[in-house]
């Protein structure tokens, strides 16, 4: 055995060069986008029900939070510390019109003080918002429909700046200019109202794919539409249309979810996706004066527990699709969460009302005073975390911690499912474990969304969105295809206080194809290829992962692990992974056969520019084989 430092590392068009071993990247290799029904059909509620949403309505708009006349409640806010320097930061906008101050503060503070010093400045503002070509994003504008003027479609950014515009409206009321107000109805109406009318009636254009889609653009979009809605249209006929649309498309967006709760985009676009989901839900129980609760409901429910189960050990949760390297479910989140389904979990709690408010983003405003809360559901009365394991059938992931009272360090997350969630990583048969507070064994996180692949054709030609840059096999020198046809299969599962044992087969997962003498394709080189994870809690505690692999003919193996610490291998062949000061023991068994290691520190854009770049180590058989077994042992130091 011997360590090999990479002195290459190359993206190629046919796959990955490294240090000589080319890895073959399967052909269809582009961002997998959930399917839109074919043909369209319209989101838009009949005319009973139209009129059903009309009686739940208030006659006169209605936006979050409260008005500017609510004096006593902006008082209240504007003695929380977390406000008290906001009239100051506004009037540098009075003293110097260049000064770079937010919409939300000058809104603040004209709603605290009361005295129209700042309203002149937001109406500027507001101006100068409404006369940008688009409010889409370039990113998502990808057939230049908004920048050439054919076609005005309503985006992610472009729904979120009519709620936050919509909002401003409702609180501000008549304190702003009739010109400003007029041009904020008009703006929300050309830009959103008309494109998410028109298509919610079954007209189809690519940039509105949100209203048939199941990923979390679902739930934003309407959350937003929907708060701008409700907040400047007079006409309860037009709130009641919108809101009706987005009742009917909702069921898009909880469809991305398992019955057994399961998110495949991560905790990070639960946290995103779901918080606006539970946003959304709060506003439309308080728009139609309690009436529709879309939170009792038994999956959204278990849907709502996944942060918490998600919990590897203290805030340490799973890094696995595009997620956070640091990622944790929302506070906010967590606190409605806790509140709504009556957890009691002491932990999970924050305050409410204006001592919970922060200078933060508008919409906001709906967890510091949610409505939703005067009806608290029973589903979870009596609730009590396990703290040994959480698993999901479905979704195929296990968590395994040490328990309570032990003094085992270490806790560990496996994953099977496939490789066409939405923001999916090839990364079947991927796992996680930590240490303390540390992840020594880790998934790389999301990679860039502006200066990487990450939504082009190319996606799995990058090493952290391929399986190459995860903690699973490399086949015959093949990386994992992408698509539900890349898939785990269980082969079982048992659970004790002392032991969880996963069994996965990955076959699969990979397309490993050669070719006999009549040049035809034989699929079935594979023979076997199983992972088995086991999380030991006697003594001191462990976490193995034993790859066996048999092939029809001699080939290639090789299995890998991810770090966004270090590496160093001992004299006696231990590898020591060390992340944040605590290190992890990782021994290696092959059986006698010997084999390399190979470090690669991987160099690609990440989406934050704090974002750490991972070091992978591969474990790589010298020679090809018939059968291997190679086992992974981890332990704390």
């Amino acid at each position: 055995m011997k360590k090999l430092i990479i002195l290459l590392s190359l993206n190629l068009l046919s796959g990955l060069l490294v240090c000589g071993q080319n890895y073959i990247v399967p052909e269809a290799r582009g961002y997998i986008k959930n399917p839109i029904p074919d043909p369209i059909t319209s989101m838009a509620p009949d005319n009973q029900r139209l009129n059903e949403l009309r009686a739940m309505l208030k006659p006169e708009p209605e936006g979050i939070g409260f008005d500017i006349a609510h004096r006593d409640k902006w008082r209240a806010i504007g003695k929380n510390p977390a406000f008290k320097d906001i009239i100051t930061k506004a009037e540098k906008a009075l003293s110097d019109p260049d000064a770079k101050v937010s919409l939300e503060i000058l809104v603040y503070a004209e709603c605290i003080e009361n005295k129209g010093r700042f309203v002149p400045q937001i109406g500027n503002l507001i101006s100068d918002i409404c006369s940008r070509q688009t409010w889409v994003p370039e990113i998502h504008d990808h057939a230049k429909s908004n920048r050439t003027g054919t076609e005005i479609t309503a985006d992610l950014q472009a729904t979120t700046m009519a709620a936050i515009l919509g909002t401003v409206y409702y609180w501000l009321g008549e304190s702003l200019d009739e010109g400003i107000r007029e041009l904020i109805r008009s703006e929300l109406k050309r830009r959103v109202f008309d494109p998410v009318r028109k298509h919610s009636q079954g007209v189809y254009h690519g940039g509105m794919y949100w209203i048939w889609r199941t990923n979390n653009w679902n739930a934003v979009c309407w959350s937003n539409v929907v708060i701008a809605a409700m907040s400047i249209l007079e006409s309860d006929y037009e709130r009641a249309f919108f809101l009706g649309a987005a009742e009917n498309s909702i069921h898009y967006f909880t469809d991305s979810f398992f019955e057994d709760g399961y998110c495949q985009e991560g905790v990070g676009y639960w946290n995103y996706g779901f918080s606006n989901y539970v946003r959304f839900a709060d506003v439309v129980y308080k728009f139609t004066s309690g009436e529709i609760d879309w939170m009792a409901d038994e999956k959204i429910a278990s849907v709502a527990l996944f942060g918490l189960r998600n919990e590897i050990l203290p805030d340490v949760y799973p890094v696995f699709a595009d997620c956070n390297q640091d990622v944790a479910p929302q506070t906010n989140l967590q606190n409605y969460i806790n509140r709504k389904y009556q957890l009691g979990l002491k932990e999970l709690e924050q305050p409410l009302g204006a001592e919970s408010a922060k200078p933060s983003g508008i919409l906001d405003f709906v967890w510091y005073f949610p409505s939703g809360l005067e009806n608290p559901l029973e589903n979870f009365i009596g609730f009590e975390f396990n703290p040994l394991r959480d698993w999901y059938p479905e979704g195929q992931m296990l968590i395994c911690r040490p328990g309570n009272d032990s003094g085992i360090r270490i806790g560990a997350a496996m994953k099977g499912g496939d490789n066409a969630a939405p923001h999916n990583h090839n990364d079947i048969g991927s796992f996680i474990v930590a240490i303390n507070g540390a992840v020594p064994i880790t998934d790389p996180g999301a990679a860039s969304y502006r200066g990487g692949t990450a939504f082009l054709s190319d996606r799995y030609g990058s090493k952290i969105l391929s399986s190459y840059g995860h903690n699973v096999p490399v086949v015959d020198r093949h990386l994992q295809i992408a698509g539900k046809e890349a898939k785990a299969v269980v082969i079982s599962r048992e659970s004790s206080p002392e032991k969880d044992i996963l069994k996965l087969d990955l076959r699969n997962s990979y397309k490993v194809a050669t070719m006999d003498l009549s040049d035809n394709y034989n699929l079935e080189s594979v023979l076997k290829l199983m992972r088995t994870f086991i999380y030991d809690r006697t003594g001191e505690g462990s976490f193995s992962v034993i790859d066996e692999v048999e092939y029809s003919q001699p080939s290639d193996f090789e299995t890998a692990l991810m770090t966004l610490g270090r590496f160093e291998v001992q004299d006696d062949g231990t590898i020591i992974a060390t992340d944040k000061g605590e290190s992890l023991k990782i021994e290696i068994e092959t059986g006698g056969l010997p084999y390399e290691l190979i470090e690669d520190h991987i160099e690609e854009p990440m989406r934050r520019t704090e974002y750490r770049q991972p070091t992978r180590l591969g474990i790589r058989l010298n020679k090809p084989v018939a059968s291997a077994k190679i086992i992974m042992k981890f332990t704390s130091l």
